[in-house]
């Protein structure tokens, strides 16, 4: 096995979000859970609210293609120096009569991985979610004849240097307002979608996305919209944006709104 440099290591603990009894499954399952194991690597499942599913695991990231000439495989993620990949994607159902939890229309992104190896490579895998709190769950299924159970625990990402623990969030604020304007958001690294919408109305404005090296990731001439525009901008790895708006004059009116998952 290769020498893993730098592990994304997760911290297991409850969700910061506290749920009542008569709170959804589907709402309790959105966030990251992470296999509760000895083994080093866990598996790390993302469930989102527009019902995708995203599976990560360290052990297929391939470090050393970074660490030659800094380029990532491409479905390898790099939050705050520590590596992990992307190993499967696809969508996800709850039924609540039955209480299984449906993964479906699986795209298994690796030959081999340690989810598909313990769940299988079927299209669709059927869990028995047999208990959900706010920081963990259990789920069972069937292997070889025998019913098997896991049990996942709720995450964050990692913590900030002011001691914030960083979960994964999905994000739709609107800001409205005039002159020059600054906003920064803080992200887990794992959220993989920006929809910008945005109107500039009566004075030029220039409207600039930055990540935490202050890269840009998005960003527009100096200039007014003839009504509303819409981007989509990808993300990986991010752990914090800058929204940064600079007007022509202090009575340039915008309107920005952004949707994260």
């Amino acid at each position: 096995m290769r020498t893993l440099l730098k592990i994304l290591v997760f911290a297991l603990s409850s969700s910061n979000i506290a749920y009542s009894q008569s709170t959804p499954v589907e709402g309790k399952l959105v966030g990251i859970w992470t296999l509760k194991s000895n083994y080093e690597f866990p598996d790390i499942i993302l469930f989102r609210s527009d019902h995708k599913y995203f599976v990560y695991n360290p052990n297929n990231a391939n470090i050393g293609s970074f660490e030659a000439n800094s380029n990532l495989k491409s479905n390898d993620i790099r939050i705050n120096g520590a590596y992990t990949s992307m190993t499967e994607k696809g969508n996800w159902d709850y039924n609540h009569s039955t209480k299984q939890l449906i993964l479906k229309n699986r795209n298994i992104l690796e030959k081999w991985t340690d989810f598909s190896d313990a769940y299988g490579r079927r299209d669709e895998i059927r869990f028995y979610l047999k208990n959900i709190t706010e920081d963990s769950m259990e789920i069972c299924f069937k292997k070889q004849g025998t019913q098997l159970c896991d049990i996942y625990e709720k995450t964050w990402s990692y913590t900030s240097a002011d001691g914030t623990k960083v979960s994964y969030r999905e994000l739709s604020e609107e800001y409205t307002g005039t002159g020059n304007y600054e906003k920064e958001i803080l992200l887990s690294g794992y959220e993989t979608e920006l929809k910008l919408i945005y109107d500039i109305c009566n004075q030029d404005a220039q409207i600039i996305i930055t990540d935490e090296n202050e890269n840009k990731i998005f960003f527009t001439d100096m200039t007014t919209t003839n009504g509303i525009v819409k981007k989509e901008i990808s993300l990986k790895g991010i752990t914090k944006l800058a929204l940064k708006i600079k007007s022509s004059g202090a009575d340039s009116k915008w309107k920005v709104k952004i949707e994260i998952k």
